[in-house]
């Protein structure tokens, strides 16, 4: 009886000690990812030598990663429908290159922040992607050799980045340092809205910040059923004031003294619509305005088109075509990979470019893909425009076939 009497005892006790505790049965740790590789073909169709000299008709193979990572995700409900949120995303190198933790791809480099939401919204601190990227986000929907959206990103973005070191020049990005709000849907109208830490700015510590740069993005959507529309706005403000292109050399932008600030802005509207659950047609039309001084700028527009037909069953097939038109300003300085065709060596050439791609898929299981692509990107005689994979020279073309496969964890 006294050894029936102690066993019940003990297996209490263990009980107790294994039971979690009341709060963690309202929290909730979530650990996942994806690995995606790519191997391509690339070849370069230059029209000359590039600025170092060099003539860039390189042919070579290439194989390289696109936004591995891994996350870790919690939430904790504190009552009142209210919850406490994290996420730390990080870049898994499976290839063996070697990460670089100023570019984005340490710990947290990714999508990364702490914060609340509730019926109300969403509020929350950190390094993620701003408003106007994903507002682009559910129209672009796929990434193909080199990252498809990567050619139109550069060619209609000016060199977007995803890290924690942008250049102040580009949009569609991911910021770090930042102060963000997402609403929730009312009637199928979502808006969201962020903005900078004045040392988010490349370079810039709390000792330097006499121009009190900033950056705002906000986007408005709108979804039902097959419907998705969407218009996203990016301004940046003295943000890159002491490194990059700035400040804008005196001979370079044609003033007395150097330029170290200005106003940057980005507009972009899409909208995509689907079409009997397997045809999703879809498109982009943005215009964007950078101040090189006080009385010089340089604007340029562009637009992009996608189509992804569901074909049957795990077969799909996808396409994108993106052109931005001539570079315009009363400016010869170059910024990023803009030169305005109004004035200096580039007057009266075309400084525009298109980038388009096909890809087919076939979906493994709902977590594998592999694909077959090709991406092709083409500058006008004054512009250097690619696919990132080599370097450029006026009149590029570049082009890239090859093979990816994508796994989600």
């Amino acid at each position: 009886m006294q050894k029936t009497v102690m066993a019940v005892a003990v297996a209490g006790a263990l009980g107790a000690l294994a039971a979690p505790p009341v709060l963690a049965q309202t929290s909730t740790v979530q650990i996942g990812g994806s690995i995606h590789l790519i191997y391509v073909q690339s070849r370069g169709k230059n029209s000359g030598p590039n600025g170092a000299g060099n003539n860039d008709n390189v042919n070579h193979d290439n194989l390289h990663t696109s936004e591995p990572e891994m996350f870790v995700r919690g939430e904790e409900n504190i009552g009142g429908g209210n919850a406490v949120w994290f996420q730390c995303t990080s870049t898994i190198d499976v290839l063996g290159a070697a990460t670089n933790a100023s570019a984005g791809d340490g710990l947290c480099g990714r999508n990364s922040a702490i914060g609340m939401k509730g019926s109300w919204g969403n509020v929350f601190f950190g390094n993620w992607d701003n408003p106007h990227k994903l507002m682009v986000t559910p129209i672009r929907g796929w990434f193909g050799l080199n990252n498809a959206f990567a050619g139109a990103g550069r060619m209609l973005w000016n060199t977007p980045g995803s890290d924690v070191f942008n250049t102040g020049s580009s949009f569609s990005r991911r910021a770090a340092r930042s102060v963000n709000y997402h609403s929730p849907t009312w009637g199928g109208f979502a808006f969201r809205a962020m903005y900078s830490a004045q040392n988010e700015a490349t370079n810039l510590s709390a000792s330097t910040l006499q121009s009190k740069p900033r950056m705002w993005s906000a986007d408005v959507t709108y979804r039902s059923g097959p419907l998705y529309l969407g218009a996203g706005y990016e301004r940046h403000k003295d943000f890159n004031p002491s490194s990059g292109v700035y400040p804008i050399a005196a001979a370079t932008a044609g003033l007395a003294s150097s330029y170290s600030g200005g106003t940057d802005d980005s507009w972009v509207f899409g909208a995509s619509y689907t079409f009997g659950g397997f045809l999703r047609l879809a498109g982009l039309y943005t215009r964007n305005e950078l101040e090189v001084h006080n009385t010089g700028q340089l604007k340029h527009h562009g637009w992009w088109v996608l189509a992804d037909w569901t074909i049957a069953g795990p077969h799909s097939l996808k396409a994108n075509y993106a052109r931005r038109g001539d570079v315009k300003g009363n400016v010869t300085a170059t910024i990023g990979n803009l030169t305005s065709n109004d004035v200096g060596a580039q007057a009266g050439k075309g400084t525009g470019g298109k980038v388009y791609g096909i890809q087919y898929a076939y979906e493994f299981s709902k977590r594998s893909t592999g694909y077959l692509g090709y991406n092709r990107a083409k500058g006008d005689a004054g512009a250097k425009d690619g696919l990132g994979i080599s370097a450029v020279s006026l009149g590029t073309a570049q082009t890239v076939w090859g093979a990816g496969f994508r796994h989600r964890f």
